[in-house]
């Protein structure tokens, strides 16, 4: 059974919080809240935390949800908005994701087991779900707060991350990647790898989140319903061909995401001053052919002096986004290379097809 109750929590547990008054919808935070037989107690699949779920007023979008844990203090108590934007009223720091779909009867029990396997994951360079809230039509996620926001944020921003600091993300996403499809006891497929869903650590260490999402968000959907998961720039092209998705859809994404760490731009700029580097897909393929690599990194001193390390990561994105997804490597060969345990051999053209068009 994935859902089962904290045995030591009543159903009239109070929810005690901070003293000082704060309104929030018809409820003052500072009062106490009161769990009813509509609003049981439910844990972590981990055992480590316990949740409790109040709905405020008739605005769906406000809710309460009381936490306990382990470690700091007994009772902590956080309220969202559908946007999944926190305050936090004391202790430990989450992160909230609410689900804008419903499911029912066989799709919920089938929710509740998806959600318990992404609980069970326990990885460096992934990020923690600490539980789940499945209360009427609710379905919330609730995650481990990161300090440092997104990749997207980091590498896209004013300032230039180093080309140190862009290797170790690539590598701390390739681990996360190589656990989710072969290490974790259920395999599991992405769907959806792009810089907005790798969050950084208080140490920019690269923690793959959303993971396992994919399924959930299709239980209420047809088994003959290809619908298309993922983001326009990193989408494999066996999702537009009707063909069966596989983890190579991830490994074609985390190629796009490679190519734009060793670059520092994203795969799409459409405001480029020169038309040809406008796909960073293709313009980084030409540049390998013509063997000027330096123009990937042209102002990044650190890089230019690492050349070779460039070229090897720009070899392995090939490898990645090849269209024929039965020539693109796992991501167990995908680490290997990148990490040059073993040599990585030339790459053919990506879009075979496409050139010969």
């Amino acid at each position: 059974m994935a859902l089962v109750f904290f045995p030591l929590i009543s159903l009239l547990l109070l929810l005690l919080v901070r003293t000082d008054a704060q309104t929030v919808g018809n409820l003052t935070v500072g009062a106490s809240l009161s769990a009813d037989e509509n609003s049981h107690p439910w844990i972590s699949p981990s055992g480590d935390y316990a949740f409790g779920f109040h709905q405020l007023s008739s605005d769906k979008s406000l809710f309460l949800l009381a936490i306990w844990y382990n470690k700091i203090p007994d009772r902590t108590l956080v309220w969202v908005n559908s946007y999944g934007i926190l305050r936090l009223v004391t202790g430990l720091q989450v992160a909230v994701k609410r689900l804008n779909t419903l499911v029912h009867g066989h799709a919920e029990k089938e929710f509740k087991t998806e959600v318990n396997v992404i609980g069970q994951t326990h990885h460096k360079n992934l990020v923690r779900l600490l539980g789940f809230c499945d209360e009427g039509e609710n379905r919330l996620l609730v995650y481990e707060y990161l300090s440092n926001g997104t990749l997207a944020s980091f590498l896209f921003g004013g300032l230039r991350p180093s080309w140190i600091q862009r290797t170790q993300i690539a590598f701390g996403i390739a681990r996360g990647l190589l656990y989710l499809h072969e290490e974790c006891s259920t395999q599991i497929i992405h769907c959806d790898i792009k810089p907005q869903n790798i969050l950084l650590d208080e140490y920019y260490n690269a923690r793959i989140s959303d993971f396992g999402l994919a399924k959930l968000l299709m239980l209420n959907q047809s088994q003959t319903n290809t619908y298309i998961r993922g983001t326009k720039g990193y989408v494999a092209p066996e999702w537009f061909r009707n063909l069966p998705i596989s983890v190579k859809v991830d490994v074609y994404s985390f190629g796009v995401l490679l190519l734009e760490l060793t670059c520092c731009r994203k795969s799409v700029d459409m405001e480029s001053s020169s038309e040809e580097r406008a796909i960073l897909t293709d313009w980084a393929y030409d540049c390998y052919l013509e063997e000027t690599l330096d123009l990937l990194v042209e102002n990044d001193v650190d890089a230019q002096h690492d050349l070779a390390k460039v070229e090897r990561f720009v070899q392995v994105a090939i490898w990645c986004i090849q269209e024929d997804l039965s020539l693109r490597p796992t991501m167990r060969e995908v680490t290997q290379m990148l990490e040059g345990v073993v040599q990585v051999p030339a790459p053919p053209c990506p879009c075979p097809y496409a050139s010969t068009a």
